[in-house]
């Protein structure tokens, strides 16, 4: 196929930031940008998106994103991170530990239309969906790509998550969703799991309100549970309309 300009629109966009080179500090983004990756792009350093009503629009561009170990980024309240590729490939990697947090973390609002976004590490999660967050995957991928369990492609920690198209994937050795309060839609897409560790499932609700309908697709591909509703959690509600 032909090759798309750097600078392009699509979704109603006109991408117009160019990033070829890396990065090699901590970055803030405080004013809204249409940025699109012309190069693959490393990031040492934390980014972080702040401001309300600051909308930053990536369009990763058949290219990747890398972030060094340790370094995420923040989407702070208020502000808006979409995630776009034009093509097949583009996609967001980084390789972030820690316990509330993930390789993207938001109080404010992210939405997935399109690329991977992967997080390696053993024990971490790719995107932490804080209090006053709200993420939405419609299309993409987000994954958890570790060689042993302890953690989960979404965590949502009293935020609110959508699932409407796209993949939620918690790999071989992890949680695709999990629900540590705040409510989760899950009215399309796929979330799964390859996980045959027995405490480690496609979808668990620990705490939150869990809608599942449509279309949804859950399912778990090792020897554990799609979904896990924890016993001695009382405030947990889960209601399935629909899906498979």
């Amino acid at each position: 196929p032909p090759e798309v300009p750097a600078s392009h629109t699509h979704d109603n966009v006109s991408f117009d930031t160019e990033w070829s080179s890396n990065i090699n500090e901590a970055t803030t983004i405080s004013a809204s940008q249409n940025i699109v990756l012309t190069n693959n792009v490393n990031i040492d350093g934390d980014l972080t998106i702040s401001g309300s009503g600051t909308v930053v629009n990536l369009c990763l561009n058949d290219k990747l994103l890398y972030l060094y170990s340790g370094n995420h980024i923040t989407v702070g309240a208020g502000a808006t991170l979409n995630i776009y590729d034009c093509g097949t490939v583009g996609k967001l990697n980084g390789s972030y530990n820690d316990v509330y947090d993930g390789l993207i973390e938001t109080s404010g609002i992210v939405n997935i239309y399109g690329g991977t976004i992967q997080n390696g590490k053993d024990y971490g999660r790719t995107i932490f969906v804080n209090t006053g967050g709200t993420l939405t995957v419609s299309g993409g991928t987000v994954k958890k790509d570790s060689s042993s369990a302890g953690g989960s492609a979404v965590y949502c920690y009293g935020g609110i998550v959508n699932i409407t198209g796209g993949t939620v994937n918690g790999g071989q050795y992890d949680h695709g969703l999990f629900l540590h309060g705040g409510t989760a839609n899950i009215t399309g897409g796929t979330v799964t799991s390859g996980v045959n560790d027995s405490k480690y499932y496609a979808v668990i609700n620990q705490d939150g309100v869990l809608n599942i309908g449509r279309t949804a697709q859950i399912s778990n591909t090792g020897k554990s549970e799609a979904i896990y509703i924890q016993p001695q959690a009382n405030t947990a509600e889960t209601h399935i309309t629909g899906g498979s």
